[in-house]
């Protein structure tokens, strides 16, 4: 994983409690919305601004330490990642998510970028599905 209070530094940014809190929070390896952070976060720090989560991980995610996942239904999901290639099956009932591994398909996107001379800097895949508990609450 990601060491980003490292890259931060490097990269001339601040290491405020704030960021590092946000860190440390997406460091629990859960898909989290800026709100759940931001609910998180106050509990050690009240009346941090929501804008302050925002800003902060818009730079987490521009410096590629964590992975921001736009899905169907619902906010924008955040999670510390260091893996190039990141699928999510998502059910469309309770939102839960869950990973899958994606070594064919980025060897298969890296053959596509080439195709069309460009490089493969990312894949994210997601499948929209009904979860196996979803279809048996269905089916009661």
């Amino acid at each position: 994983m990601h060491h980003a209070p490292e890259v931060l530094k490097k990269e001339g940014h601040k290491l405020t409690p704030q960021r590092l809190m946000i860190w440390h929070i997406l460091q629990a390896g859960r898909h989290l919305s800026a709100e759940d952070i931001h609910q998180e976060i106050e509990k050690k720090f009240p009346g941090i601004d929501l804008t302050t989560v925002y800003r902060t991980l818009e730079l987490l995610v521009r410096l590629e330490l964590v992975q921001e996942s736009r899905f169907p239904v619902g906010p924008h999901q955040y999670e510390a990642t260091d893996k190039l290639g990141h699928s999510h099956i998502i059910c469309r009932k309770c939102g839960r998510v869950h990973h899958f591994d994606v070594a064919d398909l980025l060897a298969a996107a890296n053959r596509i970028c080439e195709n069309q001379d460009f490089s493969c800097a990312d894949v994210e895949l997601n499948i929209s599905s009904v979860c196996n508990d979803c279809l048996k609450k269905d089916r009661s």
